[in-house]
């Protein structure tokens, strides 16, 4: 069976990083699990560079790491 491949904007990204519980939290947990295919464009990737540093005091992530704690890109 294919899984689904979709195009996560960055909203959808953050909101289901910071409220797992959420529908975008949800669809990141589906995409953690293997059930959906994910495409991030270089655009997505630098904006979440810019803006995760500012939710920080909520996810406890850095630039750096953010991209070894999100599931594999292709």
């Amino acid at each position: 069976m294919t899984n689904v491949c979709i195009v996560l904007e960055t909203n959808v990204l953050l909101s289901g990083t910071a409220y797992p519980n959420s529908i975008p939290g949800k669809i990141v947990a589906a995409w953690r699990s293997g059930s959906l295919d994910v495409v991030l464009s270089q655009y997505i990737l630098d904006e979440l560079l810019r803006v995760l540093p500012r939710l920080n005091h909520r996810l406890g992530y850095t630039p750096p790491n953010i991209f070894f704690k999100m599931p594999c890109q292709n």
